[in-house]
């Protein structure tokens, strides 16, 4: 316990100076100084390594570069540019076969909706190109994901992977590799979801990236599937970290919004147990005591408690790249029981889950089982051994 809260402590100075990185960047002033005779005098090396896994080391670089240029050496100044000149060239390549791509679904009329990687990095920190991303996402409607599917295969991609809810493509050349993941839904079937897919379009707006323009999720939408993506890789024994800071800096841009706002936004569509929980972990890590009254309002004991949980593994998770076992397990289970509405809405989407994991055939399983068109039923025979397989350790992922 002790050792876990040491690094949720050390992960919160990191979470402090990278969020003062970004405000040093858009100009909105400094909250903490740093140094021997300062407010932290952070441990740099383990900071790095966070923003690394945080997916925002050039947020980290570019931040440092303003605020803290003493501590670059002329040669240390000369590999930060080349860095951040490389990445943002590549971001500006990848934005451009996004708008590619895009073009070619709305030809078809297919109206995706681009989000996170860049998307997130413009509404969060300003620019496109200080947030890492090694795929594109969009949110597809239900009754198009066929003819989607159809159009991409069409350019290039093949079907890489899939489950109920979303499909991940690839399109790989000898000159480049681009990834990208197709939405259904905004989370798993074993999370509670928004109760309004199609409600994301009609509040969608427009962003301008590079001069390209695309369809994205609203300001109140963004910062509803971030918190939601937060609370899914705590489920998921994953680093959020990245998230977290996400959503802090999209508070900030938003400051004229109250936050009971955001979380009636998360009620109307119900996510609010999403809102409440990501709301408490940045209060907890930033030390705004105004804000913990907004989930001790919500008169729900499992919520304050897993807000506290977060904060705990936070720094368990942050230097991490691994998962851990994503549905099974007290933690998970207590997530998922919290974060549903209703215990019989609990069971039914524990029962969907458990016939989504053993008899959802995918990409995976004709892979390691490669069977003729006339035995493909034996996939359903097939697909629960390999995934006893797969939760005892017996088979790798």
């Amino acid at each position: 316990m002790i050792s876990h809260i040491t690094a949720a402590r050390s992960e919160q100075i990191a979470a402090k100076v990278l969020c003062t990185m970004a405000q040093s960047i858009d100009g909105t002033g400094l909250d903490v100084k740093f140094g021997p005779d300062a407010d932290v005098d952070p441990d740099w090396v383990r900071i790095i390594k966070v923003a690394e896994h945080a997916k925002l080391l050039p947020l980290f670089i570019e931040g440092m570069r303003i605020c803290q240029p003493e501590t670059f050496n002329a040669d240390d100044l000369a590999n930060a540019r080349d860095y951040l000149r490389l990445h943002r060239t590549r971001t500006a390549e990848v934005v451009d076969r996004y708008a590619q791509l895009v073009n070619h679904l709305q030809l078809a009329g297919i109206e995706p909706i681009c989000f996170k990687g860049p998307f997130l990095s413009q509404l969060a920190y300003g620019s496109p190109a200080l947030r890492e991303f090694n795929d594109l996402d969009l949110i597809i409607r239900q009754g198009e994901i066929t003819h989607a599917l159809e159009v991409l295969e069409e350019i290039g991609f093949r079907i890489t992977d899939a489950a109920p809810t979303w499909v991940s493509m690839a399109s790989i050349t000898e000159d480049r590799e681009l990834w990208l993941d197709l939405h259904l839904k905004l989370m798993p079937t074993h999370l509670p979801d928004i109760n309004d897919m199609e409600g994301l379009w009609s509040r969608g707006e427009e962003v301008e990236l590079y001069g390209r323009k695309f369809f994205t999720l609203s300001m109140k939408d963004t910062v509803l599937v971030t918190a939601m993506h937060i609370v899914k890789e705590y489920h998921d024994q994953a680093p959020f970290l990245g998230y977290v800071l996400d959503l802090a800096m999209l508070l900030r841009k938003e400051s004229g919004m109250a936050r009971s706002d955001f979380t009636a936004h998360g009620e109307a569509n119900g996510a609010s147990a999403y809102t409440r929980l990501a709301f408490q972990l940045i209060d907890l890590l930033f030390d705004d005591g105004d804000g913990v009254q907004s989930v001790e309002n919500c008169n729900n004991r499992g919520v304050q408690e897993l807000g506290d949980d977060m904060l705990e593994k936070l720094g368990s998770t942050a230097l991490t790249g691994a998962y851990g076992i994503k549905s099974y397990g007290r933690r998970p289970l207590k997530v998922r029981y919290t974060l549903s509405t209703s215990p019989r809405n609990w069971l039914i989407r524990e029962l969907q889950s458990a016939r989504a994991r053993l008899f959802y055939v995918t990409p995976e399983d004709e892979r390691w089982c490669p069977l003729p068109k006339r035995l493909y039923w034996l996939y359903f025979i097939i697909r629960p051994i390999r995934q006893l397989l797969v939760q005892s350790g017996a088979l790798a992922v």
